[in-house]
């Protein structure tokens, strides 16, 4: 059973010529986007991370923000894991991976010009929150999580730049939260297992949301959108 419900407002301003919409063909996850190249979605992606279910992913563009200074690289393999990173801006880039069991990761980024984060959790149990913010300048966040039980808390806000984010789930009993606040947000929210919830809130003008479900206990469109926003949904069982 898959129900597809396209909700359009407006036309989308970067990345999309027009509002995103469902694809049958090939589509990239979350880490697609990250090792990849300029955009997501596009033949210039990376690899895919291990076990991703790409037939739930509609594509869209994001563009990876050019990063200057300020990196930050966190690898653990292992049991037990927690990182913690925090950067103040500008070109403020920080990269987590962590493959494993109940490790856990928190994300803080602050400042004004740009914000870019790439985590990867593999494991069970595993938790990431994630706070960016900026203020001409926007925010970019790539999130993938395989396993059961983990959950993503992010957060995303800028006063005049343009918000993005690509989060995937691939397991069992996942969660998933993202706000989004600033002039122009984009975000692309995948999950793909069993009793996952999902919620989305985008607020500022110009909103585009791709929200993506494969799974037995799908969430209630808990969507909140202020401003001129386009969505597309799609939920399958």
């Amino acid at each position: 059973m898959m129900k597809l419900l396209g909700i359009c407002a407006a036309t989308a301003a970067i990345g999309l010529a027009s509002p995103v919409r469902a694809d049958t063909g090939r589509t990239a996850s979350a880490s697609d986007c990250a090792t990849g190249g300029a955009t997501c979605g596009g033949s210039s992606g990376g690899q895919g991370g291990a076990g991703a279910d790409r037939s739930a992913t509609p594509p869209v563009s994001v563009v990876r923000p050019a990063v200057v200074d300020r990196h930050v690289y966190i690898s653990q393999i292992g049991e037990g894991n927690r990182a913690a990173v925090r950067q103040s801006a500008p070109n403020a880039y920080a990269g987590i991976s962590q493959a494993g069991s109940r490790n856990g990761a928190s994300l803080s980024q602050t400042g004004a010009a740009v914000a870019y984060a790439d985590l990867r959790q593999s494991g069970t149990a595993n938790e990431a929150v994630v706070a960016q913010a900026g203020s001409a300048f926007g925010n970019t966040l790539y999130a993938t999580q395989s396993g059961a039980a983990n959950s993503i808390n992010s957060r995303q806000s800028a006063d005049a730049g343009a918000n993005a984010a690509v989060l995937a789930q691939y397991g069992t009993g996942n969660a998933m939260t993202l706000s989004q606040s600033g002039g122009d947000n984009l975000a692309q929210l995948t999950q793909s297992g069993d009793a996952n919830a999902m919620s989305a809130s985008q607020s500022g003008g110009g909103n585009r949301l791709v929200w993506a479900q494969q799974g037995n206990n799908l969430s209630n469109l808990a969507i909140n959108q202020t401003g001129g926003q386009s969505a597309t949904i799609t939920q399958t069982k």
